[in-house]
């Protein structure tokens, strides 16, 4: 099974009548809310939604952690009928409506199996191709375009406490993800998104997401845990198996905060590491790597390993009786003459020097 088959089963919902005065009327789930102020909620912990046109018929069907699972369809033509939705301005009759702008109480991600999928985010456009995954914090103004082309699109919504509580505690706490727990649960970065391009292919998070979906449909013994735990997964594969980019305010604060840890890395790794290590540690270029650091310290990457080599050295010279053999070696040089060379060009005396005057 296909992660696109799971749209083959649908409730038999009717389409709905022209007429609908505004978007709360429109006999959408029972466990959707909208606040006057545009602000969509969902009474549970976490949903699935497929979403769908195909042969100009809209679908959405949605699955609850512990809800009833509920359906809405429409024909395209009949959107025009409804308040709230409106035509975008310049595009052929019944080609293409876009909803209204909206914020979610729960983190959502989007995930397109077929087509093209377009949203606006904030005052920006938004397309996404097959395999790009957009996550959206909570609160950020957007609005889902519905077209006449066939696509395919899968929505997923975690609530933060849900997020917080089972995702973050169950990764390895790798730069991006403490990006995602300092950006989207602590909430010191507001109104956001990112968004995820596979390195090679989708099939990873398709069949997680697969999983997802029968877990949820059947609801059997033990699911809830499960469903947390392939949450994880997913948050994993998002992290090690894509690009991702974010809005142009959040570039600068996310080198920082992965120049932070790489400079931990390193920190603990100093004796033997290597650039290639960096590497398949953070999922970037060597070439990046050597630039970050530059931009940050001045540094290449090879003056910036030595200067906290150096730094160890001095303090095992001040803080323990070691040989100076065994201080160079625990600090990763083997060459004694060349550490002697290196320690009196940064601190302009010799280390056995610099353990008198210190200690």
């Amino acid at each position: 099974m296909a992660l696109k088959d799971v749209f083959l089963d649908r409730l038999d919902v009717r389409p709905h009548a022209l007429g609908v005065e505004d978007l709360k009327k429109m006999q959408m789930p029972t466990t959707m809310h909208l606040t006057q102020g545009g602000e969509l909620s969902f009474d549970d912990e976490l949903y699935l939604t497929r979403w769908s046109v195909e042969n100009l018929v809209f679908d959405s069907k949605m699955s609850f952690l512990e809800k009833v699972e509920e359906s809405f369809r429409a024909d395209l033509a009949d959107f025009e009928g409804y308040a709230g939705i409106e035509y975008e301005e310049g595009a052929p009759a019944r080609t293409e409506f876009i909803t209204p702008m909206h914020k979610n109480r729960h983190i959502e991600l989007c995930f397109v199996v077929e087509g093209m999928f377009k949203l606006r985010v904030q005052k920006k456009d938004v397309t996404l191709y097959p395999g790009e995954v957009l996550m959206l914090d909570c609160n950020t103004l957007h609005a889902d375009y519905i077209q006449n082309k066939d696509c395919k699109v899968i929505f997923l919504g975690i609530s933060q406490q849900m997020l917080d509580e089972t995702v973050i505690s169950n990764v390895n706490e790798i730069s991006m993800v403490k990006f995602l727990k300092m950006a989207l649960i602590e909430e010191k970065v507001r109104s956001e998104y990112m968004k995820f391009t596979p390195h090679t292919n989708k099939r990873k998070m398709e069949n997680v997401l697969l999983q997802m979906f029968e877990e949820i449909s059947v609801k059997d013994f033990g699911y809830i845990l499960i469903m947390k735990g392939l949450l994880s997964r997913l948050l994993n594969a998002l992290t090690m198996e894509c690009d991702y980019h974010f809005v142009k305010s959040e570039q600068k604060g996310y080198r920082q905060l992965l120049y932070h840890e790489i400079e931990k890395y390193i920190e603990v790794n100093y004796r033997d590491i290597k650039l290639q290590d960096l590497v398949r540690k953070f999922n970037y270029s060597a070439d990046y790597f050597s630039k970050l650091i530059k931009e940050i310290t001045g540094m290449t990457y090879s003056q910036f390993l030595q200067f906290i080599r150096l730094d160890k050295a001095a303090k095992l010279l001040t803080g323990t009786g070691l040989p100076i053999n065994k201080v160079a070696s625990e600090v990763g040089y083997n060459n004694l003459q060349f550490f002697y060379q290196l320690f009196h060009a940064k601190y302009e005396m010799t280390p056995n020097e610099y353990r008198k005057k210190h200690r």
